[in-house]
């Protein structure tokens, strides 16, 4: 190898530095909370790291909620309607990578709110005061 080529191959890794750090895969489960649901973050860091900074932000309706315990928002916490979303970032040195997912906690139904069929009435069923 010339002394050109090992300085042009010095001078490319000084300027292209290290490869990038791949941002986690970041979840919230359950996918489709109801009101009685604890959402819990699941995370994937990137393989290889083993140094990994990570920092967690949890999201209510666009506002910052802060938590002692970053993995896990209680059902008490959380109200039908309300959209939650977790920021993830993880950083090695200058380097850092980000992710985030979001779930809206959904309405429940209790059973004795369901209407069946066979107790729709239809308008061929109603009695006119006429026709009494």
């Amino acid at each position: 190898m010339s002394r050109v080529s090992i300085l042009l191959a010095a001078l490319l890794a000084g300027c292209l530095g290290p490869a990038p750090l791949p941002a986690p895969q970041v979840s919230i489960e359950p996918g489709e909370p109801g009101p009685d649901d604890t959402l819990t973050l699941v995370s994937h860091l990137p393989v290889g790291e083993p140094t990994l900074e990570r920092a967690v932000v949890w999201l209510r309706d666009g506002e910052e909620v802060e938590r002692d315990e970053p993995d896990r928002i209680p059902a008490s916490m959380t109200v039908a309607g309300e959209t939650w979303t977790v920021l993830v970032t993880v950083s090695h040195g200058a380097q850092s990578a980000s992710a985030g997912a979001s779930v809206t906690i959904e309405a429940t139904v209790d059973d004795d709110d369901v209407v069946d069929d066979d107790d729709v009435v239809d308008d061929d069923d109603v009695v006119d005061d006429d026709d009494v």
